[in-house]
């Protein structure tokens, strides 16, 4: 949702088959149904930085305001502008493997090796590969040609139809292929719902642990207070008085727990995702307001089901024979 709704927000990535010409430029912008586009070169580089030689998608255009309705580059939340020439904004993943940070300089080296320097302005988020965003004029100056433009992001107008509108852009001559954006997130998506199932079952898995930890707790409770709780149940305490006596302990012990579950979970999903490591693939540490809250009522109902389970065995407690019995 990130990736395909925060970041990349045009609709529609068209390949040409030749170099962008004016006729080629024209006859997109010119669709009744289309609303932008902006022309792109893109391409891999070689990425020289201090610790060795990556490769790395490098993206350039000198339509530096128009940029930002088709690819939001920010960082956190915080909204990063295009790079001026000899500068670049790079993703944070691509960064952070390769000891890239604000105010760093590196190189791009093209096929005959002729290199561009450049200057890191910022780093934004990118969760799928990884992207150098720069200039068209600053690799024109650095290589000494012009780059080839083959690529463009396009965006359709509210209304229209998503497949007729690229049914339409396939027709223009020059057009190679249509890649429409949602069709690539719900691929992405649907790889992803497995997922899902692997995180019900360590909920599963830590919900039955929970429930054993609390009730081997509550039964060592009970079986070693069966005197006080049978001399409580002789001064006259009611069940329900008994019960809150003995499992009230459980609830103050429960929300402990919870308390400093939420902080030292919190740390292991930090720790557990940082050792994830898949080249064009990054996860943000991010963890929504209500996996917490429901982390604190998952708990508690399982502290329930416990108390619930054990109050038939303080009901059964002889009285007669447990005070009699030797401790």
């Amino acid at each position: 949702e990130y990736q395909f709704g925060d970041i990349m927000k045009y609709d529609y990535s068209l390949m040409l088959s030749e170099e962008a010409d004016d006729k080629v430029k024209n006859d997109i912008s010119t669709l009744p149904d289309i609303d932008s586009v902006i022309f792109v070169h893109s391409q891999n580089y070689d990425v020289r930085t201090e610790d060795g030689t990556y490769s790395s998608n490098v993206v350039a255009t000198d339509e530096r305001e128009q940029f930002s309705k088709f690819v939001n580059l920010q960082n956190d939340g915080r909204p990063i502008e295009y790079p001026n020439d000899g500068e670049a904004v790079v993703s944070r993943k691509f960064a952070n493997n390769h000891k890239l940070e604000k105010g760093k300089e590196f190189s791009i080296a093209d096929s005959d090796g002729k290199q561009v320097k450049l200057k890191v302005l910022d780093i934004c988020e990118n969760y799928v590969d990884s992207y150098i965003y720069t200039t068209y004029k600053t690799l024109e100056n650095g290589f000494g040609y012009k780059p080839s433009v083959k690529l463009a992001f396009a965006n359709r107008k509210d209304g229209s139809d998503l497949y007729k509108t690229s049914t339409a852009i396939m027709g223009v001559d020059g057009v190679a292929n249509v890649g429409i954006l949602a069709d690539t997130s719900d691929r992405i998506t649907n790889m992803l719902s497995s997922i899902n199932y692997i995180v019900i079952l360590v909920t599963a898995c830590a919900g039955a642990l929970a429930f054993v930890v609390l009730y081997n707790l509550t039964n060592i409770n009970i079986t070693e207070r069966i005197r006080e709780i049978a001399t409580i149940k002789v001064l006259g305490f009611y069940p329900y008085e008994t019960s809150r006596y003995v499992f009230g302990e459980n609830f103050v012990l429960t929300a402990i727990g919870a308390f400093l579950g939420l902080f030292l979970g919190k740390a292991l999903h930090t720790f557990v995702m940082s050792q994830i490591i898949i080249d064009k693939v990054s996860f943000n540490v991010r963890v929504d307001f209500w996996s917490y809250v429901w982390s604190i009522i998952l708990t508690f109902v399982f502290a329930v089901i416990v108390d619930l389970v054990m109050f038939r065995k303080l009901n059964k407690i002889d009285m007669a024979k447990s005070l009699k019995s030797i401790e």
